[in-house]
């Protein structure tokens, strides 16, 4: 997905609840040092290339989803994470699989903000979310100048995900 790979870091964590989850960090083969990607970033081309990069490979948008109410008109599948992929060679694989992303993300990707997973005091004493929800939203994915970027997010509790890996 990301091309060839000079080395790598990775660790794996608990979550309170005792789910393991992984964070990595990749050396790129190739990849540009920061001072050539200030420059590239620079360039309307290159921000492009990236943002179909992100279009490509990561998502936050869940078909039909804007507020929380609109999740209440789509069944939740708790098994939906064991199900099998479609079979690759199937005319209908790109239509299958995307509905079986969709349906894991309504499922598995959405956060809801409680005192017992998120809810923290900030530094004014006000209650709010330690991973920053609700989450910014957007009609597209945006890749500024500075290299900053905004995935496209039409709902702000909906975890982003890596569409190859759901």
């Amino acid at each position: 997905m990301f091309g060839g790979i000079n080395a790598y870091i990775g660790l794996v964590e608990t979550q309170g609840r005792g789910g393991l989850h992984l964070h990595m960090l990749l050396w790129l083969h190739g990849a540009p040092g920061p001072e050539r990607l200030q420059e590239l970033f620079r360039c309307t081309e290159f921000r492009e290339r990236v943002a179909n990069f992100i279009r490509t490979n990561f998502s936050a948008s869940l078909t039909g989803v804007r507020s929380r109410s609109d999740l209440d008109h789509i069944p939740a599948d708790s098994a939906i994470a064991y199900n099998r992929p479609p079979n690759p060679s199937s005319n209908l694989f790109e239509e299958q699989l995307l509905e079986i992303e969709q349906n894991v993300a309504q499922t598995k990707q959405i956060h809801t903000c409680t005192s017992a997973t998120c809810l923290r005091l900030d530094h004014s004493g006000r209650l709010a979310c330690k991973r920053r929800a609700p989450w910014p939203l957007s009609e597209e994915v945006i890749v500024n100048e500075d290299g900053t970027w905004l995935i496209q997010w039409e709902y702000a509790y909906a975890n982003g995900w890596v569409r190859c890996i759901t």
